[in-house]
């Protein structure tokens, strides 16, 4: 009854663990999640690395999101990235949003 009593207070005190992702990098093969079924993320910033190479990165990007199977990812990319020829053959484009400086993109997974 004491070890009864003991695990109901520590019971009691248990939270739910909040995952964040933030600090890994997704096209590393050591990311910790292989079952994610959506991807929201901002590529804008991208453009403004010097040793940014932006065919190698969307190239990676789309492939390792086709190999986990990404059923939705809403991106938002610079006006000045076009990623159809990435996209081809695995997602197409559920919506489009086209502003200013960046578009915004809804893909959905073929198949």
């Amino acid at each position: 009854e004491e070890e009864a009593k003991s695990l109901r207070k520590l019971s009691k005190s248990l939270k739910d663990i909040n995952f964040s992702v933030l600090n890994y990098d997704f096209l590393s093969d050591a990311f910790p999640i292989k079952f994610i079924d959506k991807v929201v993320s901002d590529l804008t910033n991208l453009a403004y690395q010097k040793t940014f190479r932006a065919n190698e990165f969307y190239t990676e990007f789309f492939e390792k999101l086709y190999d986990l199977k990404i059923k939705v990812a809403v991106l938002v990319v610079s006006k000045s990235h076009d990623i159809s020829r990435f996209i081809d053959g695995k997602f197409e484009i559920d919506r489009q949003v086209v502003a200013t400086k960046y578009n915004v993109y809804k893909l959905k997974i073929r198949g």
